[in-house]
């Protein structure tokens, strides 16, 4: 659940917000580069685009991999998150919609050397 709090009053700028965030985890947040919106993306299998001034959000329903990267293209029409195991996908930030998915050609192996 993403929720907003106003530092000088400690209340919560939008009451409804429980009970319409994600149900479970929040596993990454993405700030696009108007900063008017963000993008979230929950264990719930859902990414959710946030209107920054109202609170009020769109769900869609991705396939998620293990590790999820999430971020908005440099102009913030589209974003970009690690949907299922060695795929990336572009999604519309306004409508939804999936646009394009890329398959990764190769794993990347970090160690500790």
């Amino acid at each position: 659940m993403i929720e907003r709090w106003d530092v000088k009053t400690g209340k919560s700028l939008y009451s409804d917000a429980r009970s319409a965030g994600h149900i479970g985890s929040v596993s990454a947040v993405a700030f696009a580069p108007n900063s008017r919106s963000l993008a979230t993306i929950g264990s719930d299998g859902t990414l959710r685009v946030w209107d920054r001034a109202t609170g009020e959000h769109k769900v869609h329903k991705v396939r998620l991999g293990s590790a999820c990267p999430l971020l908005y293209t440099a102009d913030g029409k589209l974003i970009t998150l690690g949907a299922e195991v060695g795929t990336l996908s572009h999604w519309d930030a306004d409508t939804g919609k999936e646009i394009r998915q890329f398959a990764l050609s190769q794993k990347l192996n970090f160690s500790s050397d």
